[in-house]
């Protein structure tokens, strides 16, 4: 629901054209996350070692908080933490809290930027923190589980999770190229410099943020099941530690074999790799309601658009009348270029015709074939405390697009101006419908507001976390007051 800060265009772009080989496996092209396969399953084995592993290097992560917002980083030195770029990126003042509860104060000794987004900061005095073990990207497999231990917000301090290896690409260019290690470790917010960790317990790589949307590659639909929340399904990107390490002057801890970035395989690429797959809890709602929001979000999804902004897939609209799609203001702010995908894959060009905030809502006019017909619309007014409500829209962490989702409305806050609501969201479901259980719009996704986690450490290492925020939105009436007021609705 937040803007995110995304890699340079270009480098996305080469990003998508260079593709390395993940050990003895098959030169790798980036894994589709959720990609209809078996869920990744984890013997018991498995899981011991990899809790074994988050005991162990718990210890030596920390929160790197700055003025400007948080992150984590682990100890490689007894005076230097490893974190990235982009989180002490622009700070002022810079501190890590330790798992001891410690506040100590530290400073920015280098940063590579975002190639490949790895920033070396120091604690004077030391931090008296054991430094993890640097590992070998060199000797990496395909589906081999690895751990990263960091702080999602959505998963609480000191978080565990386990996945596994997808693939090993490359970025960069001749004369600078580094590896990027991907894999399916659930993760979110504020895991940014979290290591991955191989089940030896040694690093592998600098986690740095889920895999997004490519410039001019339209969102793919996933699964049309209604979801009863939101499982992080996206592919987590990491740097090589070595690579890492070398950009931040640290040549001297990277073992000798992972010194130099070995050249360009030229291997036919292997089956797609699947992201995390839980299956979804049907929670408190029966089978006659769930079978009731289904039909809705199959009626909604083709009146559902993902909005690209100069390019690049960056949230969700819906037509609200013909030839006009509605979203929020935040998600085109600032575009010099946008448009919207179609549910069949179609890309058309949109114009702006105004936004604002409050109530942060935004109006585009486009093209719309004659088959894609506008939503029908609601009264919020009508709405008691745990009426189900279903969304449709392109969460960023779902892995694919035109996710549904069903919750209950809470309440209206802020004088009937917020419409709060259990429905699944996350970024990119900015400008998502709201719909009652009729098929009527009663308000628009624009944030959220993060759910309760438990205070300290958690300490049992998870394969799957849960987004349980709380969706808030723009009832319908003040989207429709504002489309009229700048005459794009009747």
């Amino acid at each position: 629901m937040g803007l995110t800060r995304i890699r340079p265009l270009a480098l996305l772009a080469l990003a998508a054209a260079l593709t390395a080989p993940v050990a003895e496996s098959a030169h790798a092209r980036p894994a589709e996350a959720g990609a209809a396969a078996a869920c990744t399953r984890y013997d018991a084995g498995t899981l011991a070692k990899a809790q074994r592993v988050a005991n162990a290097a718990r210890a030596s992560v920390v929160v790197v908080e700055t003025d400007g917002g948080r992150g984590t980083g682990f100890a490689v030195s007894a005076d230097g933490i490893l974190t990235n770029h982009h989180v002490v990126d622009g700070a002022s003042t810079i501190s890590v809290r330790v798992l001891d509860g410690r506040r100590l104060p530290a400073e920015l000794v280098r940063t590579a930027g975002f190639q490949p987004d790895a920033a070396l900061i120091r604690v004077a005095g030391g931090h008296g923190l054991r430094p993890l073990q640097i590992g070998r990207v060199a000797g990496l497999r395909r589906s081999q589980a690895v751990v990263a231990v960091g702080h999602p917000a959505i998963g609480g301090e000191w978080s565990a999770t386990v996945g596994r290896i997808s693939t090993v690409s490359y970025w960069g260019f001749e004369t600078n190229r580094y590896r990027e290690v991907e894999s399916n470790v659930p993760g979110g917010k504020g895991q940014s410099g979290s290591p991955l960790l191989d089940l030896s317990g040694k690093v592998v790589g600098v986690i740095h943020g889920p895999k997004r949307g490519v410039v001019g590659v339209a969102p793919k639909p996933g699964t049309t099941t209604i979801q009863t929340r939101l499982l992080p399904q996206t592919m987590m990107l990491a740097a090589a530690i070595g690579d890492a390490l070398k950009a931040v002057g640290l040549l001297q801890l990277v073992p000798p074999s992972e010194r130099t970035v070995p050249p360009l395989p030229q291997r036919p690429p292997p089956p797609d790799m699947p992201a995390n797959c839980v299956p979804a809890a049907r929670g408190d709602f029966d089978r006659a309601t769930l079978a009731r929001a289904q039909a809705v979000a199959n009626r909604a999804r083709a009146s559902v658009v993902a909005i690209s902004r100069d390019g690049a897939p960056n949230g969700t609209g819906w037509v609200i009348a013909p030839g006009i799609v509605v979203t929020n203001d935040h998600v085109v702010e600032g575009g010099s270029s946008l448009g919207v995908w179609l549910l069949d894959g179609r890309h058309l060009p949109a114009e702006l015709i105004g936004g604002a905030r409050p109530p942060d809502i935004a109006f585009l006019r486009v093209p719309l074939p004659a088959n894609v017909q506008p939503l029908p619309l609601g009264a919020s007014p009508s709405l008691r405390p745990g009426d189900p409500l279903v969304a449709v829209g392109q969460p960023a962490d779902a892995g694919a697009g035109w996710f549904a989702s069903i919750g209950r409305f809470r309440a209206m806050e802020e004088g009937g101006a917020l419409l709060a609501s259990t429905v699944a969201g996350g970024e990119g479901s900015s400008g998502s419908p709201i719909l009652s259980l009729d098929g009527t719009v009663v308000g628009v996704i624009h944030s959220g507001r993060p759910a309760e986690l438990p205070a300290g450490p958690v300490s049992r290492v998870r394969t799957s976390l849960v987004d349980t925020s709380t969706a808030l939105g723009a009832p319908i009436e003040d989207a429709l007051a504002f489309g009229r007021a700048i005459g794009a609705l009747p």
